[in-house]
C-alpha cells in the first residue's frame, strides 16, 4: 500500500500482471469504498507439463527475469538474451545500449523484461550511480525514475545534459508524479520525454524508437557541421555544435601531421577513448578515425578548388602522404577523383 511517507512506484500492478501472464494465470480486482480492495489470482493446474524436465523455454521474459532476479524465475536464460543484459559479460554489438536508472528492484525487473531483447542494458540503482555509469559508458538512451535516493532523476537529467560528454543522450523520465508542474520541471531539466507511471510498454518502446530515429537524422546535420566553416555554424549553437566545432578546430590545427589521430584528440579534449568514440559515433554515425578523415578530405577539396597545388601536394597538406591512397579515399567520399574536382 502506498502512503504519503512512502509513495508507490506506480508499476506494481503492471509487474504483477506481467508475472501472472507468464504463468498462464489471471488476475481480478474488486473494491468497495471504505472497505478495501481484493485481488484474486488464479493459475491453471495440470498433470501434463508443457516441457520436458531441464528443457529451455526460449522466451524473452524468462531470460530477462532469470538474469536479473533468479529467485523469481528459475528458467535458464538463452545465451542470446543474456548477452543483452548488463552483467552478462557480453555486450551485443548489434543492439543500442540503454541505461536504466531505478532504485526499485521490482521496477528494474519489469523494465528489463520489457527492454532486454531490444537493447543492451546497463543498470543503476540511484541517480548518482546513473550519472557515473552514463559518463563512463556513454549509452545511446537513458530511462530514469525521478524519485530516487542520493540524486533524483531531475538532478541526473540536468547534470548529464550540461556535460559535454553526455549532453547528446536522449533521456526518458518515468515517474508516479504525473502532475503538470513535475512534467514541466522534467522537460526544463532537459528530458526528451516524460511518462507517468503506470505506463504502457508499447508507449515506452515507441518513444525510445522515435528518439533513436531523430538521433539518426541529426547525424547528417553534425556530419555537415564537421565539414563546414565556423561561419556556417548556428548563431546560437547547442552544446553538441560546440563540441563538433571544437573537434574540427583541433584536427585543422594539426591537419598536416600524418600521425595525428585518436590519441592526440582525446588528450586534447581531456576525455577517454571510449567517451570520445561513443560521443562522435552518436552525433555523426562515424568512428573517430572516419570523422578525422572527413575533415582532412574536406580541407583537401577546398585546396583543390582554391589553390594551384598539385594533387600530391594537396595530400601532404592534409596529412595524407600516400598519393594513391589519397586519390582512392577521396573518390570514395566525393564520387569523383581529385583531378575531376579541379576541372
Amino acid at each position: 500500500m502506498a502512503t504519503q511517507k512512502q509513495q508507490g512506484s506506480g508499476v506494481g500492478l503492471a509487474l504483477t500482471k506481467e508475472l501472472v501472464q507468464l504463468l498462464n494465470g489471471t488476475i481480478e480486482v474488486s473494491s468497495k469504498p471504505g472497505a478495501g480492495t481484493n485481488f484474486s489470482l488464479a493459475f491453471p493446474i495440470t498433470r501434463e507439463a508443457k516441457v520436458q524436465e531441464g528443457e529451455l523455454i526460449p522466451t524473452a521474459e524468462s531470460a530477462a527475469l532469470a538474469a536479473v532476479s533468479p529467485e523469481i524465475s528459475k528458467v535458464p536464460a538463452a545465451p542470446a538474451a543474456q548477452a543483452s543484459l548488463a552483467g552478462s559479460g557480453q555486450a551485443n554489438a548489434g543492439l543500442p545500449t540503454l541505461l536504466i536508472v531505478e532504485d526499485n528492484a521490482d521496477v528494474r525487473l519489469y523494465l528489463t523484461a520489457c527492454l532486454g531483447t531490444l537493447y543492451h542494458l546497463l543498470l543503476a540503482k540511484d541517480g548518482q550511480e546513473g550519472i557515473e555509469l552514463a559518463i563512463d559508458e556513454v549509452p545511446d538512451l537513458i530511462v530514469s525514475d525521478v524519485m530516487m535516493p542520493v540524486k533524483d532523476g531531475f538532478a541526473l537529467c540536468e547534470t548529464l545534459k550540461n556535460d559535454e560528454r553526455t549532453s547528446h543522450i536522449p533521456i526518458v523520465l518515468l515517474t508516479a508524479k504525473a502532475d503538470f508542474d513535475s512534467k514541466i520541471t522534467g522537460l526544463r531539466k532537459g528530458a526528451d520525454a516524460y511518462l507517468p507511471k503506470p505506463f504502457e510498454q508499447e508507449e515506452l518502446l515507441v518513444h525510445l524508437e522515435q528518439l533513436l530515429i531523430l538521433r539518426k537524422k541529426l547525424q547528417v546535420t553534425y556530419r555537415n557541421l564537421a565539414a563546414a566553416d565556423q561561419a556556417s555554424a548556428s548563431e546560437a549553437p547547442e552544446i553538441e555544435n560546440v563540441f563538433i566545432q571544437k573537434l574540427r578546430q583541433e584536427v585543422l590545427a594539426h591537419i598536416a601531421e600524418e600521425d595525428f589521430g585518436i590519441v592526440h584528440l582525446q588528450r586534447a579534449l581531456g576525455i577517454s577513448r571510449t567517451q570520445l568514440h561513443n560521443k562522435i559515433k552518436a552525433l555523426t554515425g562515424q568512428s573517430t578515425t572516419e570523422f578525422i578523415r572527413l575533415i582532412r578530405l574536406n580541407k583537401a577539396r577546398e585546396l583543390l578548388l582554391t589553390t594551384d597545388l598539385n594533387i600530391s601536394e594537396v595530400g601532404y597538406e592534409v596529412g595524407i602522404g600516400n598519393p594513391a591512397y589519397f586519390s582512392r579515399i577521396y573518390a570514395e567520399t566525393y564520387g569523383e577523383s581529385p583531378r575531376q574536382t579541379r576541372k
